[in-house]
């Protein structure tokens, strides 16, 4: 179980040389220590379970970037509804659930990949149409995204936030399998537990 709070700073990251392909993920720092700390934890394994699928360097790199960019959107919330503690009025829920359109649509201003933005925008739906912000099913959410939503939810699970009960490693793995067909693909799923495994 981890804290969501990393010690990282905007001095650190703003030093990168692709400070301008990552700007958006500067704003989100400022924004939202949280949202920040969680894109880079999702960033890190999401890359690992593109590498333990096969895929080569460059969609690697791809889903890394995927990563830090899928909660992009968050910057149209107000930090304090992205940390209440109290249950969230439905008003409030509207917004958060718009976070994955707005997150596309930030990144249509930048120089990413089709298959990034279409991933940031699919990243909360899930395989039998119950998700959103389109409630698309199947095999009309993509590759990238059915990968997103399993490492997503995974660091949902087992980070510490003040608003939820925290999961073991093998908890939020076991509750992924509970849902895999459901929301979550099986066969990615199955390979996620390798990675966590390889980890631990």
């Amino acid at each position: 179980m981890r804290s969501y709070i990393e010690d990282v700073s905007y001095e650190d990251l703003s030093g990168l040389a692709l400070l301008q392909r990552y700007r958006p993920l500067l704003e989100l720092l400022k924004h939202d220590t949280a949202t920040f700390a969680h894109s880079v934890r999702v960033a890190e394994q999401l890359k690992r379970l593109g590498m333990k699928l096969g895929m080569h360097q460059v969609q690697q790199q791809e889903l890394f970037d995927l990563g830090l960019l899928h909660d992009i959107g968050k910057l149209l919330i107000s930090p304090t509804i992205l940390n209440k503690t109290a249950s969230l009025t439905d008003g409030e829920w509207v917004q958060v659930k718009d976070h994955p359109l707005n997150g596309y649509r930030i990144l249509q201003n930048g120089s990413y990949s089709t298959a990034i933005r279409m991933a940031v925008l699919q990243h909360h739906e899930n395989l039998e149409g119950s998700g959103y912000p389109a409630g698309v099913k199947g095999n009309m959410i993509t590759h990238y995204a059915r990968m997103l939503r399993i490492v997503d939810s995974y660091d949902a699970m087992t980070t510490i936030r003040t608003y939820k009960e925290v999961l073991s490693e093998e908890e939020a793995l076991e509750e992924l399998e509970r849902k895999a067909s459901v929301y979550f693909d099986e066969d990615i799923v199955e390979t996620f537990k390798l990675v966590i495994k390889d980890s631990l």
